[in-house]
This record gives structure tokens, sequence and C-alpha cells, in this order.
């Protein structure tokens, strides 16, 4: 037979949706060896494709239940059902949809498919697919048998949409990890292409996709209910872990302790074994204190609930989005030069509109600026976005500008509907991020309810960061010695928030814990009452005392059952504003945010607020930048990438925050020094010793 691989291209090149269409791609174990289905045998398996016109059906060859969604919306059910199954009841809009279909709760998990059917004339193309892929090992607890849209609301599923990766589930509820004491175990099944409804199965091709990370959360059944004795449980779970090596000789293998904490020792011990093999790319993932029994957190005791298994999944990359570049003619509300006071000059090849300045380029032409308002704009920054796997977008929207039937609020309502477009068409998340610095929290409760909820929608979008099944809402500000509110004006802003539901984010001065630096002295009851905290690190200098910084506020939120995001940057400079120094913070062509990034996994931090991906003002922007002096105006001084003596590519810095994400993430080792590319194609030119010394000057 033959058999499925990883983001499989299958047939020809159709592009009608039928069996054969080659834009149809393949996640899981699927089964090809038929010209009239393909049929998948383990749960969550899923294909993806975007499709153009206004309806599509799918053609199902057996009674299944499968879930599916389109344009990124929520999961729609569909059980037992066969045959042609119309998936658009109501028409959509015309244009290029995206479509995901996921096979669904049953004890067979087959699902035999058979094709899309499409409007006349319509076509597929190919869909925004994950070039990394976690395999999860698992019983019913890693499939989330017991939630109502299991396989897709388990933690598993969950864990993979929030770092943007693609996975396969090879889970079934009952089952052990030891073979004999009830039928056969996962230590046998998991290497065959079928479930455990088939025990004859023939093996699975190893070489048809690879994992780069695979997780295992087997035991509850073994210890919890089977009582396998723990030698046993030990030694069948040590073997298992070599022969998953041999499949997958680069992976990184994580262990995970069953959340009721069966048979943690042996687990521990068995990846201990490994280690002293030699294996330093297999962990232990103690999940202590991530789930609380005799709480919403579980169903029934033993399976997690829907908010229990999101509750499980943290880490991620967000990048705080500006989007308050406006320029004359811009058919904006403001439709004039808004924020340019610009210290760094942006790479504008690849947007459609730009607008001219009074500036002049180096052959005399008027230099061209984007307009953040232009639907292209923000579409092309959330490409690139999803391009650098940065999961999530902090929308900023300031407390002085939401005076209603304003032009600049109508500026901040058009771009925030923009966002939650480009948002959508990406999968990537955003949330509204409040700049209160200066102004106090005057206005925040009504336009959170009159203009968030109630005419933009934003938290009903399923583009919108949600946390613990809350919708995200950050507040930048709170506790500056300038701070204009009372303590107990902002508590109740909190409060407030909570309220309505919402998970609360801090974003608070860097010296926070400390009755010295920027943070008022009694306000810690206040930064204590966020869901998590982020300080504030633009202007820090990257010392010896960044690593216990960082610690100390980490060990403070673990304590207080805090989440924690710290804030990083890439470099800055302000001197168009306020006459500073030039290059106030050099960038160190990339050391000096990398050792942020390495200070961070060091610490096995998880989650990062990189400020900021569109400042251009005060140069901590991380997207696209002119390289040097040819690509920006003569006529004004501004800091070009290459200031710092080496020639880096515009996209260095969503490169470089791309791998600083998938270390902090564990997806690749920690590294001191960065591997990004400065031009991609090229090795870095630096010697390892120069690099080491220029960390020094930092």
């Amino acid at each position: 037979m033959t058999l499925g691989i990883f983001g499989a291209t299958i047939g020809s090149a159709a592009s009608d949706g039928s069996l054969g269409d080659s834009n149809i791609k393949y996640f899981g174990r699927w089964d090809f060896s038929s010209a009239e289905q393909y049929v998948s045998y383990w749960g969550g398996a899923y294909i993806k494709v975007n499709f153009s016109g206004t309806t599509v059906k799918i053609r199902l060859g057996n009674t299944s239940n499968f879930y599916y969604k389109i344009d990124n919306g929520a999961w729609t059910t569909l059980a037992s059902v066969v045959g042609t199954v119309n998936l658009t009841p109501n028409p959509l809009a015309r244009g290029t949809h995206t479509l995901s279909v996921a096979q669904g709760k049953d004890y067979d998990y087959v699902f035999n498919f058979q094709g899309l059917i499409l409007d006349v004339g319509a076509t597929t193309s190919s869909p925004a697919v994950s070039s990394n892929l976690i395999e999860f090992i698992g019983d019913s607890i890693t499939a989330g048998y017991t939630d109502p849209q299991p396989n897709v609301s388990g933690y598993a599923w969950v864990c993979s949409e929030k770092l943007n990766c693609e996975d396969t589930q090879i889970a079934y509820p009952g089952v052990n990890m030891v073979s004999g004491y009830k039928e056969l175990g996962q230590d046998t099944q998991y290497f065959k292409h079928q479930s455990f409804k088939y025990p004859d199965s023939s093996d699975w091709n190893f070489t048809n996709y690879t994992a780069r990370v695979v997780v295992i959360n087997l035991g509850q059944n073994d210890i919890g209910a089977n009582r396998i004795p723990l030698d046993v449980y030990e030694a069948d779970y040590a073997n298992f872990l070599a022969n998953v090596r041999i499949k997958y000789p680069n992976a990184e293998i994580f262990a995970m302790r069953v959340f009721l904490g069966f048979g943690a020792t042996q687990v521990q011990a068995a990846v201990n074994a490994r280690n002293a093999m030699g294996d330093s790319k297999v962990h232990y993932v103690d999940t202590t204190g991530w789930l609380t029994s005799k709480t919403p957190d579980y169903n029934d005791g033993v399976h997690p609930s829907v908010s229990g298994h999101i509750k499980v999944v943290v880490g991620k990359v967000t990048v705080g989005y500006q989007g308050w570049f406006s320029t004359r003619n811009d058919c904006s509300p403001v439709n004039n030069w808004g924020h340019n006071n610009l210290e760094m000059w942006p790479d504008v090849r690849e947007y459609s509109n730009t607008y001219p300045t009074s500036l002049s380029m180096p052959n005399g032409e008027p230099a061209r600026m984007f307009s953040s308002y232009d639907d292209q704009t923000v579409q092309t920054h959330f490409h690139w976005m999803a391009e650098a796997d940065i999961d999530c977008a902090a929308l900023q929207r300031f407390a002085n500008e939401l005076r209603p039937g304003s032009a600049i609020k109508a500026q901040r309502d058009g771009m925030a509907v923009k966002v939650e477009n480009a948002a959508k068409a990406t999968g990537r998340k955003f949330y509204i991020m409040y700049d209160t610095s200066g102004w106090g929290v005057r206005g925040l409760k009504e336009d959170w309810t009159n203009t968030i909820l109630n005419t933009l929608h934003l938290t009903s979008s399923p583009a919108y960061a949600k946390q613990n099944g809350k919708p995200v809402v950050c507040i930048y500000g709170m506790g500056y010695k300038r701070w204009p509110a009372t303590p107990e004006a902002s508590l109740d802003v909190i409060s407030w928030f909570k309220a309505q539901g919402c998970y609360v984010i801090g974003s608070i001065p860097g010296a926070w814990r400390s009755d010295q630096g920027d943070s008022q002295t009694n306000f810690m009851s206040i930064y204590s009452a966020f869901d998590m905290i982020s300080a504030w690190g633009v202007g820090r200098r990257m010392n010896s005392a960044y690593e216990p910084w960082i610690k100390g506020d980490r060990d403070f939120c673990d304590a207080h059952n805090i989440d924690y995001q710290p804030c990083i940057f890439p470099g800055t400079s302000f001197h168009n504003s306020n006459d500073s120094p030039k290059n106030l913070i050099p960038r160190q062509h990339g050391d000096f945010m990398w050792f942020q990034f390495a200070t961070l996994r060091s610490l096995d931090v998880k989650s990062v607020y990189v400020a900021m991906f569109d400042e251009l003002n005060e140069a901590t922007q991380i997207f696209k930048t002119a390289e040097d002096a040819s690509m920006m105006p003569a006529s004004k001084w501004l800091l070009p990438l290459d200031a710092d003596g080496v020639h880096v590519s515009s996209d260095f810095y969503l490169r470089l925050v791309k791998d600083g994400g998938q270390m902090v993430k564990g997806f690749i080792p920690y590294q001191i020094n960065h591997p990004t590319p400065f031009i991609l194609g090229t090795n870095n030119s630096l010697s390892k010793k120069k690099q080491e010394t220029s960390r020094v000057a930092f």
C-alpha cells in the first residue's frame, strides 16, 4: 500500500478538489493506495486546502464523525454522515477561502476521503503549511476524548496551533504503554499504520514524514487503571524511548508526567537512563501544578476539560504592533502625515502603495513611505509575521485617542478591523493592548464595551487571542513614576476587565519589584492582580544584571501563580525625536537581541513579547528595514541596519526572531551565538572570537 506523508502532495496538478488534487495537503497516517478514496486510521488526521467560489462539499466513503472550519473560523462538528456533505449551507462571499477538515471522535478513527466538490469554474490553491511537525503519542487524554470536540480541542491540537506547527496524534482511548495487560499497548501499536482496531496492521513507514518533536503522555491507564507493576512500566518506557529514537534520530523527545502523577518516578528514571546513554534530546516534562484536581480543569477527575487542555499550553511569541503610520492622501480618517519622526527607514519594496515624502533618496528621487492604513500593508506585515512563526500581535490602542467621533479614534478602529482580517487570513492571533502612559485609565471601560465588544465585535473573531478560554487584553503604563491614576483607580480597572471575563496582562515598569527606578513604590498589590506580567525591557543594557532580573521576575510570578512574559528588543535609538545620542543601544548585528533570547531559554521562560514589530520611531522595529544608505533618504540622518559594521538583509531581524522563538519553544537547542545568516544563502562572516568580543561591549 502507499502510505501518507506529513504535508503530503498527492496526485496530479489538477486544482478542482478531486481526489488527486495536489493542492490538498494531508497530515497524519494516510493510505493513498486506492484510486477511489484516501483513508486515515488515527484520530485527528486532517487535510488543508484553499478554494475559490462560494460553496464546497466533501465526499465520504464511510459513515464518519469529523470537524471542519472555513477561513479559520470555529470548528463545526458533523456526526454520523456519509456520501456528499455540504460544508457551506450558507454560501460564502466570493473570493478565496481556507478549509481544514479533521477526523473526529469514534473508536474506529477511520476516515474515507473521496475529494471535494467546488462551484463550477472554482479552483483550489495551496494552503499555508508549517514546516514543523509535532507527533503526540498518548491515550484518551491526548485525544481530548471527553471533550465536545475531541482531537481538535485537546492539548495536542491546541499546543500545535499555538506554536504554528502541524501535528499528528497517535493516540487511542484506554490504551496502555505496556502490551499484554490489556491487549496491545503503544509499545507495539505506535509503530503500526493503523490504530488498535487493527491488531494485524502493517508497520508504519517512518520515512514518510519526520517529526521534529515527539511528545509522549502514557501511563494513566498502565498505573492508574490497570496496576501494571512499576518496574515493568519503567523498563518498557525506557525501551519505548529507545525505539522512538531509532525512528526519529534527530527529534527532541518529551516524556510527560501524566497529569495525575501516576508513574512519574518511573518516567523520569526512563528519561535519565536515555540521558546517561548520551541521548541529550530526551527530556522529562514535570506537569506538577499544570492542572488542579477537583476543579473545572477536569471533566471527570481524569480527563482534562476544554479549558484544562488550553491551560496546558502557554508559550508563544508576541510582537507589539503600532500600525500608526499615516500619510497625506492615503484615504484614512486622518489622511495626513502621522508619526513621521522616523529613526530608521523601512524597506518599501513589497508595498503596493507608497507615498512621496519631502525627503530625497540618494538618486534625487522623492523618498516614499507606506501607510499603515492600506489593507495591503497590514496583510503584508502579517504575512511576514507568519513567515517568522510569530504567534500573536498586540495591537496598540492609545488612551488619549478614544474620544468618540474623532478622526484619530476612527483611524484606530479602522486599523483594528484591518488587523483582524489580516490575522484571520494568515492564521495569527491578535489582542488589544491599551497604552495608558501619561493619560491614566479614563475611557477604557467605555471603549472596551462600546467599541471593542459591541461595535467592532473583535473578541468574537476566531483570530482574537484567548488564554484559558478568556479574551486577552493588555494594559501598558500602570505604576510608572509619572502615572497619573491612583493605585485604587488602577486596581478598579483591572478588576473590571476580569469581571468581564478577560485575561489581563500588565505591561509594567522594568523595576516593578524594586523601590528604585521607574516604578512607584505602592503598586505591588496592583501588579500582583494581573493574570500575566510583562515588565518593559526597552532601554535596558545587556550586562551581568540581566539574567538575575529575568529570573527574579520569573520566580515572583511562579510563586504568585502569575504568568510571565518578558519583553525583549533588538536595540534602540531616538535621536531624531529628542536629540539623544545616535544609535543609543546598538543592535550589534543581532547579538544584542540573541543574548536576550538565550537568557530566556536558559531560564526556561516560554513566552516572549518582542518590542516592536514596526516601531521605526524608536528604532525597535524587527520588520523589513533599509539595509544601508542606498535604501534610505540622504537628506536626513537615519540609522541603517549596517550601522554596526555588518551588512544584513532587510528581513534579518524577522529571521532572527524566528530562530529565537524556535529556541525558546525548544525546537532548536540552546545556542549562545545566533545561527541566523546575515544574508540568506551565506554563512555569517564574523568569527566566534569576534562575536564573543562584541558581547562584552553590551
